[in-house]
């Protein structure tokens, strides 16, 4: 947040979203969310790929890796049933 210069975190942050729009955002290109910026709920995409790390992006992979997996699994669980 000081690198960002901002002082208080979005409305939005109230259950997580902050953590999944940071991992959508890691994954996909900064070009898929526009250059206006009227996808800056939380943060810029371009600045956010500047500032992450390796690490960053591992833990994001494996966030939206797992969802992905836990929704498969759901719905061959359902048809199955």
């Amino acid at each position: 947040m000081q690198e960002l210069q901002k002082d208080t975190v979005s409305q939005w942050d109230g259950p997580g979203w902050r953590i999944f729009t940071y991992a959508i955002k890691l994954i996909l290109p900064p070009s898929v969310w526009g250059k206006d910026g009227e996808y800056k709920i939380f943060l810029d995409p371009y600045v956010l790929q500047k500032i992450a790390g390796r690490r960053e992006r591992l833990l994001a992979f494996w966030l939206m890796g797992s969802l992905m997996l836990l929704m498969l699994y759901g719905v061959y669980y359902v048809r199955e049933s």
